[in-house]
């Protein structure tokens, strides 16, 4: 899959592995690159991260549903979302928001090249859906992260008007306590609500597999469920013999004319299975993708020209 995103930083896939504090290190990162995605312990500038706050760790009032609509409307360069990003229904719905790659944390944090202590990632895996919290909202300073003993008493103290101060110092070093030493009491376990989502350690590499199969999937099940179940099982081997998907070469990249057309749907003449086709080579051509080629499309004798 090709994106200005894959493109800028040279990497297979539109993931990205987000930059934890204490969780971020060179074995992380350089497993997430070599599977294809971009491990990262610092950050660039040639792109926006749109991130909502579902996601885990720090964060702010916009949901990712509502805030990364505005940011793409509002920006000219390639935006990562973050934020409720678990696996390939997030990162589809996240690229019809008009993302161009998804950044996670909390799916990471679990994976078994992470150096983080077993203990966390124990919490991760087995939480549910309303496992996380928000502390530090009366000082300005939101933190998302699961319940435990040391939550608690931070929004006790909160709720009876404990000063700035007095709360840094309740979780001063927490983080490494969770993450180092495996303290799931009184560390602080920054998680998203996706925590939930998160059922299996699995390597980078199975992860990102998982994830962009999961993705394949969901765009083509729009149409047609069992060209989508296939298009999943078969979208890495570099094509798909499912007759409701677009069945061509490999090649450099579409014309301008062709790309152009393609997204003018009004320009796409559609029967039977035509239809679906329409709507799986608008995708693509969006994307800059560089699987069409030629003027018409045929498909069990539908035609989209």
């Amino acid at each position: 899959m090709k994106t200005r995103i894959t493109e800028l930083l040279d990497i297979q896939f539109p993931i990205i592995q987000g930059g934890m504090a204490w969780v971020a290190e060179h074995h992380l990162a350089a497993a997430v690159s070599d599977a294809g995605g971009l491990g990262i312990i610092g950050a660039g500038a040639d792109a926006v991260v749109a991130e909502g706050m579902e996601s885990g760790g720090h964060i702010g009032a916009q949901t990712t549903m509502c805030l990364v609509p505005q940011v793409v409307d509002a920006v000219q360069i390639p935006v990562i979302v973050a934020g409720g990003i678990a696996d390939g229904r997030g990162m589809a719905a996240a690229f019809m928001l008009g993302a161009e790659a998804v950044q996670m944390g909390t799916r990471f944090i679990v994976c078994r090249e992470s150096v983080v202590h077993a203990n966390y990632k124990n919490k991760i895996l087995k939480a549910k859906d309303i496992d996380s919290e928000v502390t530090g909202t009366s000082h300005g300073h939101p933190v998302r992260q699961l319940r435990n003993n040391m939550t608690r008493e931070y929004l006790k103290l909160e709720k009876e008007g404990a000063s700035f101060e007095e709360l840094e110092k309740l979780t001063l070093g927490a983080l490494r306590k969770a993450v180092v030493d495996g303290d799931t009491i009184n560390g602080t376990l920054m998680a998203g609500q996706l925590a939930g989502l998160v059922k299996k350690e699995q390597t980078c590499k199975e992860m990102i597999e998982e994830i962009m199969c999961e993705a394949m999937e969901g765009w083509c099940n729009r149409t047609d469920q069992e060209c989508g179940k296939r298009v999943g099982e078969s979208w890495h081997h570099g094509k798909c013999d499912c007759p409701g998907f677009i069945e061509t070469e490999m090649t450099e990249g579409l014309s301008d004319s062709v790309k152009e057309a393609l997204k003018d749907q009004t320009l796409l003449k559609r029967t039977g299975k035509a239809e679906e086709v329409a709507q799986v080579a608008v995708f693509l051509a969006s994307e800059g993708a560089d699987y069409i080629t030629g003027q018409v499309i045929s498909v069990d004798g539908g035609m989209a020209v």
